[in-house]
């Protein structure tokens, strides 16, 4: 805004500015968080609560994890983010009913869910998994 000679206030027109910049901005933010070890986590989170809606009330949820040419099953009872690119998953080995953790880096985790009888493994029902990020 001018005043003119006469008091008169002029009005200049604004500058034709781009703004695009500030929205692929805004999606740059978005990418990095989905690609990142929380937004990898959120989205396993996702993906378990869409798969617990197809399990029984005698069922658990239950991974399988092959690494170095063997495979176990194990309940989920938790998953968690230790830094930008590890994640640990905890649950419980439905062979022998023992505790285990399973550290390992974001791309290089394969998980294949299952189900498994609360009845057969004796693991008792486990109605929620903890996400910690």
């Amino acid at each position: 805004m001018i005043i003119g000679e006469g008091g008169e206030t002029k009005m200049f027109p604004r500058p034709n500015v781009d703004l695009s910049f500030q929205k692929s901005f805004d999606e740059l933010k978005r990418t990095q968080r989905l690609n990142s070890t929380e937004g990898s986590i959120e989205k396993l989170k996702e993906m378990f609560e869409r798969y617990q809606l197809n399990i029984n009330d005698d069922e658990n949820l239950a991974i399988q994890i092959a690494n170095f040419g063997q495979s176990i099953t194990v309940v989920l009872t938790g998953i968690s983010a230790l830094n930008n690119s590890i994640i640990s998953i905890d649950g419980i080995d439905v062979n022998n009913g023992l505790e285990v953790q399973l550290v390992q880096h974001i791309s290089q985790l394969n998980l294949l869910f299952t189900k498994v009888s609360t009845v057969e493994t004796e693991i008792p029902k486990q109605n929620t998994i903890g996400f910690n990020f």
